[in-house]
């Protein structure tokens, strides 16, 4: 990924609609973040006041936890989402962190690694049906893109949440999979800061990587300009057959609980 500064980063990418961001016309500074975070500080679990700040030899975790300072590479993709991602989503990316700092004294476990894999790659599936959420589950693809595509089009949100696949949004190619957890919810229009406090309270249910959902982002309407073609769907290779998820494990929460 280049260094090179797009003001425009988000415009026509319908992936990037849910993560709205103040025009610079440069890569914002940390002094820039600093500015934001004054108008809607975060403290995270530990109490800290969370600030972007030159990186440092440290633990990336601990540091976070234990001072609330965010390592960040200015002129880089990867971290500048990363904030974005803080910037709307601060306690569940809290909750990420505290979870990890608590795993830290112990070899690397399942939590640790759906954590990060989340954190990375994460997808938040907003779905009103829940025939579609159990089509999603079950890897039927083609029937889920194409024969339920106005269903999908008017009850199916795609929040995309990790960082590392937001980067991806901007130069996105077949492959590109989420891991997504499923919200089932009579609105999918809630706002960020409901899904926000909804995630935040049930990562804990999250064990390991098995419980996240592969999402093949692509197969989206709309979101691949190839993709209005039902033959869009046989590629097996992107839109693969796997084992169905339980809706236990797939989906954190609750139709009721997502909806107070």
């Amino acid at each position: 990924m280049t260094d090179r500064w797009n003001p425009d980063f988000a415009a026509g990418n319908p992936m990037l609609t849910h993560l709205p961001f103040p025009h610079f016309p440069d890569w914002p500074a940390h002094e820039d973040y600093g500015r934001m975070l004054r108008k809607n500080p975060i403290a995270n679990e530990n109490g800290r006041t969370i600030r972007f700040v030159e990186p440092q030899k440290a633990d990336y975790e601990t540091r976070i936890f234990e001072t609330g300072e965010i390592s960040t590479r200015p002129r880089n993709w990867h971290d500048f989402f990363n904030a974005l991602v803080w910037l709307h989503f601060p306690k569940t990316k809290s909750r990420i962190n505290a979870l990890h700092y608590r795993e830290c004294s112990a070899p690397r476990n399942a939590l640790a690694n759906a954590l990060t894999h989340f954190d990375e790659s994460g997808v938040i599936v907003l779905s009103s049906r829940t025939e579609l959420a159990e089509d999603l589950r079950s890897f039927r693809w083609k029937e889920l893109f194409w024969e339920k595509r106005e269903l999908v089009e008017a009850g199916m949100s795609f929040l995309i949440f990790g960082h590392g696949l937001l980067e991806k949004t901007m130069h996105p190619y077949i492959g590109m999979t989420g891991q997504g957890i499923v919200l089932e919810t009579d609105d999918i229009h809630i706002g960020n800061g409901r899904i926000d406090e909804i995630l935040s309270g049930r990562l804990a249910s999250l064990s390991s990587p098995a419980d996240l959902c592969p999402v093949p982002l692509l197969g989206y309407p709309g979101w691949d300009s190839n993709n209005s073609d039902p033959a869009y769907y046989d590629n097996e290779n992107y839109f693969r057959k796997g084992r169905r998820q339980s809706s236990s494990s797939s989906s954190l929460y609750s139709r009721r609980g997502a909806s107070r």
